[in-house]
């Protein structure tokens, strides 16, 4: 439903995205050659800048949709998505700095990256502006809407009817209810008509127009429509279920597909493997990067410590990860050696309950 017409609409985002990004290049080449060569390098042709558009369009369309920010096409509110952008945009900025590094591309200079950066930031953001007022205004004219009719008119089924009419503008529109009750208390319920009850579904198919189904009832009422779901098959008719009858708070659902079998999945932790992976780079990468700005001061620590004390100056602990994984942890020593052989000589000493253990000082 909204998803399959968020593609549509997603895809006139990235594009948008990727004009405003060929603008913002080409703009902040012009805005280098205002800049006086008195206190500036000499400006190289445009065409030896050119090359830099083969990794920026992959970098940017991978950054902003690694971000989410082609997931729903109205966008996540105004400054959301604002932040979101600048993030986009300072990520992908810092990985063509680096890509500039790599390649020893000295011809292109720092005020070049950055006003491509600030170019990029606003012209994104105005691009998408037009584009989400350029779908609507076609949406209007052309009346490709779905027509949805609703199964259920409790408290679920009338605010899933609040969230479609949120959509209107992406073509979706509620015919009205069905009731699973008899007999029907309400005509009308939330402006929309109670066409009558569940079972008169096939009558409601001959005479109206519906693109959709969806099942907004309780887990026991589901078992007593299978009739229903084999005559919107037959029919053609897309029919939905809504899924909030399983106990779960904080869990983000999704499908996933095993060999033909379909896996309704319940998960707390980040699912998306393209992100962490990005993430595991960018941690990694800049651990070493942090490593050789502060070895001077990594050095001066590790004498510090071996003065201070006799043993070992890196600590070495197994700690507890994902789902249970082990990892080794590697630290400065901050205690004396075998510190953990001592503590129970420190028990009276300590101020926590529980596992942790603190002591303010070592009595003696």
């Amino acid at each position: 439903m909204v998803s399959q017409r968020n593609k549509i609409r997603s895809l006139a985002l990235l594009l948008g995205d990727l004009i405003a990004t060929i603008l913002a290049f080409v703009g902040a080449y012009l805005f280098r050659g205002t800049l006086p060569e008195d206190f500036y390098a000499a400006l190289f042709p445009f065409s030896w800048y050119l090359n830099l558009l083969i990794p920026i369009i992959p970098i940017w369309s991978l950054v902003f949709y690694l971000l989410e920010l082609y997931r729903f096409w109205r966008g996540h509110g105004f400054w959301k998505e604002t932040w979101l952008i600048f993030k986009a945009v300072s990520i992908s900025s810092f990985l063509l700095g680096f890509i500039v590094f790599a390649l020893k591309y000295v011809y292109v200079s720092r005020i070049f990256i950055f006003s491509f950066a600030l170019f990029d930031f606003f012209l994104v953001i105005f691009f998408r502006w037009i584009c989400r007022k350029a779908i609507q205004f076609l949406s209007r004219k052309n009346d490709s809407s779905r027509i949805i009719l609703i199964i259920g008119k409790d408290k679920q089924a009338r605010t899933l009817a609040h969230a479609i009419e949120k959509h209107r503008d992406m073509g979706l529109q509620v015919l009205g209810f069905l009731s699973t009750e008899d007999p029907i208390p309400l005509l009308k319920l939330n402006g929309y008509p109670v066409l009558g009850m569940a079972k008169d579904l096939p009558q409601i198919l001959e005479k109206e127009v519906v693109d959709e189904v969806i099942f907004a009832i309780s887990q026991e009422e589901l078992k007593t429509m299978q009739n229903l779901f084999l005559i919107c098959e037959e029919r053609g008719i897309t029919a939905r279920v809504i899924l909030n009858f399983f106990p779960h708070i904080l869990s983000k659902i999704h499908l996933d597909n095993l060999e033909g079998f379909t896996l309704l999945t319940f998960s707390t932790t980040p699912k998306n493997e393209l992100l962490l992976l990005l993430r595991r780079i960018f941690d990694f990468g800049g651990s070493i990067v942090l490593i050789l700005i502060f070895s001077p001061l990594i050095l001066l620590i590790a004498m510090l410590i071996r003065l201070d004390s006799p043993g070992s100056i890196i600590y070495r602990q197994v700690r507890c990860g994902l789902n249970g994984r082990k990892f080794i942890l590697y630290k400065f020593r901050s205690m004396v050696q075998e510190a953990e052989q001592q503590q129970s000589k420190l028990t009276a000493f300590n101020l926590m309950d529980g596992p942790v253990f603190k002591i303010i000082k070592i009595p003696g």
